[in-house]
């Protein structure tokens, strides 16, 4: 199995395993912190891209993954936008017109802002857990939850279960590919039909390749005697935190910290509403 692990020698790359999960936990803890202000939480997607470019992985992967992922978080998006969770803390809301007329699901420009930001959340989250694979082999990460005090079992499940995301998604894609070469029509206006080809041309294949793939990963682990004395096992690669990682990790803390502090748990003070506020001044509205 591809486990999209890129090889490099740059900073990202060499960091602790157990720091770059810690990275990834603290951009997860940033979305919920930051709220939806599609500002902030647009710069933390940049911060990712930055990693990213930094590490030295293609953007043409980055690009690829996330034209891949893009219908859902638009599906999430409009989701949000018909039915924005804080709506009822929309004061004076700039309703541009009703979806369903004549004063049903109201357009707002605060639900469009809360939308944009609910996308820029899912965008991250998943972004971040694609970038953290591809600089970390998946050796390195079972290793690293272990060291985490994780069973050694539940730790080989998670990184399985993190690392097969991407491969999924490349899975769909070739089975979209595929089918298409056969003259299997995916787009249709009418909902119904495209759901029904995505459901019985997309993913009941991509159902049977992930049990083939479970079958294989289940032989290549018993092979290799993974049950055997697992509380006594050794490791034939040992993690040892470096001056960079202390360093890395310090500036985690420190960005953390500030970002509870001024998001939704602290000072409240990054909030769609100013970004919001921001838009009605530049628009003469307030």
């Amino acid at each position: 199995m591809a486990f999209e692990y890129v090889p490099g020698n740059t900073f990202f790359h060499k960091l602790d395993p157990r720091v770059k999960l810690m990275y990834w936990f603290v951009v997860v803890v940033l979305t919920v912190a930051l709220g939806s202000d599609p500002i902030f939480l647009f710069l933390l997607f940049l911060s990712v891209l930055l990693v990213v470019h930094a590490s030295k992985i293609p953007m043409s992967r980055i690009a690829s993954f996330l034209k891949s992922v893009w219908p859902v978080a638009a599906v999430y998006g409009i989701f949000n936008l018909l039915f924005p969770p804080a709506a009822s803390t929309f004061k004076n809301p700039w309703v541009f017109f009703y979806a369903i007329p004549p004063s049903m699901l109201p357009i707002s420009l605060e639900g469009i802002v809360w939308m944009f930001g609910a996308m820029l959340r899912f965008l991250t989250l998943l972004l971040v857990i694609r970038t953290v694979l591809m600089i970390t082999p998946v050796r390195d990460l079972i290793l690293a939850f272990v060291k985490f005090r994780v069973p050694p079992e539940f730790g080989m499940a998670l990184s399985i279960g993190f690392a097969y995301v991407p491969v999924l998604i490349d899975e769909n894609q070739k089975i979209k590919e595929a089918q298409q070469a056969r003259g299997f029509e995916y787009q249709y206006r009418n909902p119904l039909k495209k759901f029904d080809a995505l459901i019985r041309r997309m993913l009941v294949p991509a159902i049977f390749n992930s049990m083939r793939r479970t079958s294989d990963i289940s032989i290549a682990i018993e092979s290799r005697g993974f049950g055997y004395a697992i509380s006594h096992r050794t490791y034939m690669h040992e993690l040892h935190l470096t001056q960079g990682d202390y360093a890395f990790l310090a500036l985690m803390i420190i960005v953390v910290v500030v970002g509870v502090a001024v998001g939704n748990f602290g000072l409240n003070w990054v909030t769609y509403t100013n970004t919001v506020t921001l838009l009605k001044h530049l628009a003469g509205r307030v």
